[in-house]
């Protein structure tokens, strides 16, 4: 089945939802969505991050003798000149846009037992061909 890259980032955040519910990574479920996973998006999402993350170094301030990238002070984030600045939600978008339209070819990992989970139509429309049949 194809879905786009946008619908196994929503696969991914109805997972990260249902995880919050206790006792739900015991279930046949939680093994469903996890092997899904596995099988079609962790790689991607690697590949993805690594974009963002590489934009987000190539905007980033650099020591003009070192040319080593230069982080906030609390060294969680880079420093950025304020044109970087202006630029750097229109690259990330663009990346984001980039990756949400394409097409994959997804291995289902189906569940027949969905347990007391109840989605909503959208979710369900998700899920359809890849965890839920």
């Amino acid at each position: 089945m194809i879905k786009t890259f946008k619908d196994l980032r929503e696969v991914d955040f109805i997972y990260g939802k249902l995880l919050e519910e206790k006792g739900f990574e015991l279930t046949k479920l939680a093994y469903a969505f996890k092997r899904f996973g596995d099988l079609n998006s962790k790689k991607l999402f690697a590949e993805f991050n690594e974009e963002l993350n590489d934009t987000r170094i190539d905007l980033a301030l650099e020591d003009p003798t070192t040319k080593a990238v230069l982080y906030s002070a609390d060294h969680k984030s880079y420093q950025y000149s304020k044109e970087s600045l202006k630029k750097l939600p229109k690259s990330l978008k663009a990346i984001e846009d980039k990756w949400d339209a394409k097409e994959i070819e997804v291995t289902s990992f189906f569940c027949k037992e969905l347990g007391d989970i109840v989605f909503t139509q959208a979710e369900e429309e998700t899920l359809k061909g890849c965890i839920i049949e």
